[in-house]
């Protein structure tokens, strides 16, 4: 099973500035592909924070996620009644073929150990619908902080982070319709997070889009051909 988070608090639902304001990007970023009449699955739901704002745009969803904890927080916290949540994992989906109509997996990949990988995107494929689309939020381990800094990887607890190109191999199942960026970390401006610097930060969240191979995370859009 994919490396389980559990979770001390609902940390997703917390905060203010830069982050808080990346999590509502990739709600955004997703609202684009999702559509009112949709049955949508949320992989890697956590602590339901992103599982609740899906829920409003469409008509049913589905969370999922190997941690028992996360999945107390989301029940505790979510209030829409169109929102069903399970504990399980996604190397095992227990639905149907061709279930849903869209997939969401908000940084959730990067948590998958590299040999399971390939049965979970095996999974999402049978689950969802044809015409359907998986939607990826993930760091990119190829961001413009790593390179200069030299590292590998935004976190050494992921055991695997993508570039783009390895993302896109990894989905080839999927058609690509659309492969961006979110946030820019340049040097000294990445310390400027709060709130009174949003001036700064929603520059350099556009300028992820902008130049998205040196972005901090990566967001994919695929469609189920086939």
């Amino acid at each position: 099973m994919e490396g389980v988070i559990e979770y001390k608090t609902a940390y997703h639902w917390e905060g203010n500035g830069l982050w808080h304001e990346i999590k509502l990007k990739r709600f955004e970023f997703a609202k684009k592909y999702v559509k009112p009449g949709d049955r949508v699955l949320d992989i890697g739901c956590g602590d339901g924070f992103l599982t609740d704002k899906i829920s409003y745009i469409c008509r049913e969803v589905s969370g999922i996620d190997p941690s028992v904890s996360g999945i107390k927080f989301a029940k505790d916290k979510i209030e829409n009644k169109n929102i069903s949540l399970i504990q399980g994992s996604a190397t095992n989906l227990p639905f149907k073929d061709n279930s849903y109509d869209a997939m969401t997996l908000f940084e959730m990949i990067e948590h998958l150990p590299e040999n399971q990988v390939k049965n979970a995107i095996e999974e999402i494929f049978r689950v969802l619908k044809k015409d359907g689309c998986v939607i990826i939020t993930t760091p990119n381990p190829r961001n413009l902080m790593n390179r200069l800094l030299r590292r590998d990887k935004l976190s050494i607890k992921h055991p695997k982070e993508y570039t783009h190109k390895e993302l896109k191999q990894v989905l080839l199942k999927f058609k690509t319709i659309e492969l961006t960026g979110l946030y820019l970390p340049i040097p000294i401006f990445h310390l400027f997070a709060k709130p009174r610097y949003r001036f700064i930060y929603n520059s350099l969240i556009r300028l992820g889009g902008i130049i998205p191979k040196l972005a901090y995370f990566s967001m994919y859009c695929g469609k189920k051909v086939g």
